[in-house]
């Protein structure tokens, strides 16, 4: 959202608009608005391999680990 010559913004997308904004310099929340909702999204994808996803055996471990923590100290 933009307010004179100041904008915060929450995603790329809404980073463009407000940009968009201040090199116009039209920053106002309806300008943003119609620039988000006639620029076209990105389709997301979603990956099933990434470093950051373990294993789900490792999940299973750790949710069993965590199980005998709390049975053995109520």
């Amino acid at each position: 959202m933009c307010n004179g010559t100041r904008c915060w913004c929450v995603s790329l997308a809404s980073d463009d608009a407000c940009a968009a904004a201040l090199e116009l310099r039209v920053p106002e929340y309806r300008f943003v608005r119609r620039y988000l909702e006639r620029s076209p999204q990105a389709p997301l994808s979603l990956r099933q391999v990434d470093p950051l996803i373990r294993e789900l055996t490792q999940y299973r471990d750790l949710i069993q680990q965590r199980i005998q923590f709390e049975e053995s100290n109520p």
